[in-house]
């Protein structure tokens, strides 16, 4: 079973990480950009623990780690067609 998760970089890690575990996917596809808008958490005390920054965000700052390199493969799209250049 596959999962992909659209507009990756604005969902909580808890909401990223439920359907993952409760699918028990073997491939999982995030889809975003961690650069625009981050996840939205109104309570203070959590954004300080660090829900504020998404499952998506947390691979791409980390994706240099020895230990992602052999279980996370990143492709990053650098064409687009939605808006004319």
């Amino acid at each position: 079973m596959q999962l992909i998760v659209d507009e990756a970089g604005m969902c909580p890690e808890p909401k990223c990480l439920v359907p993952i575990i409760a699918s028990k996917a073997e491939q999982v596809v995030l889809i975003g950009d961690h650069m625009q808008l981050r996840p939205i958490i109104k309570c203070k005390e959590a954004a300080e623990l660090g829900m504020d920054t998404s499952l998506f965000e947390r691979y791409a700052l980390n994706g240099d780690s020895e230990k992602l390199k052999n279980n996370v493969n990143f492709t990053m799209l650098d064409r687009q067609y939605r808006m004319v250049n």
